[in-house]
């Protein structure tokens, strides 16, 4: 384990979603949280083939220090940690691809002992609506691979509608999958 990273002094901003959770600025003292909930189920990492399994403190410290020091102004991409009103971090949720006044993707994940209590659809909803004010994001697209029912039921739930199928998309541990695509347009 490497020590504690400097911040950038431009990190993303608090996200207030309700009072269960914010979304906010990752803090060194996460790792934790990433190295317990990233461990538990092997899931996490067959339907997000970023994220390794097992995962190591090597790659809790990588990523800590890649979304510490990345500073928010002009960004291409940006990461949020979900945090319960405890102050603990239980996910993440992130915007790639930000092309100002066009598009975003949405991605997230959640620790598996929080499965199941809405939160992965808030987020998204919450992050979706931000990134739309915050960058005049027409449209904020999410892909999912073939067999995540649980992403496609919190994508539904945060208002996105499914837009197409792409066969053989990606390769995954040696397998082909397809991918979903998924969309939430702004109101014009």
């Amino acid at each position: 384990m490497t020590g504690p990273i400097e911040p950038t002094d431009d990190p993303v901003p608090t996200i207030p979603v309700d009072d269960e959770f914010s979304l906010t600025p990752a803090r060194w003292e996460d790792r934790a949280a990433h190295l317990e909930h990233l461990n538990v189920s092997p899931l996490i990492h067959h339907y997000l083939a970023s994220i390794p399994f097992p995962y190591t403190e090597a790659d809790a410290d990588e990523w800590m220090r890649e979304i510490l020091t990345r500073p928010y102004t002009g960004c291409e991409e940006a990461d949020w940690t979900i945090r319960l009103a405890s102050g603990e971090a239980v996910g993440e949720c992130w915007l790639l691809s930000i092309l100002r006044g066009n598009r975003a993707e949405v991605g997230y994940w959640m620790g598996p002992a929080y499965w199941g209590r809405g939160i992965p659809g808030r987020a998204v909803r919450a992050l979706s609506l931000f990134a739309m004010r915050e960058f005049d994001c027409r449209k904020i697209i999410a892909t999912i691979r073939d067999g995540n029912e649980r992403s496609r039921r919190v994508l539904e739930k945060a208002g996105f509608a499914f837009e197409a199928t792409l066969r053989a998309h990606t390769v995954h541990d040696g397998r082909s999958y397809d991918v979903h695509y998924f969309g939430l347009w702004r109101e014009s």
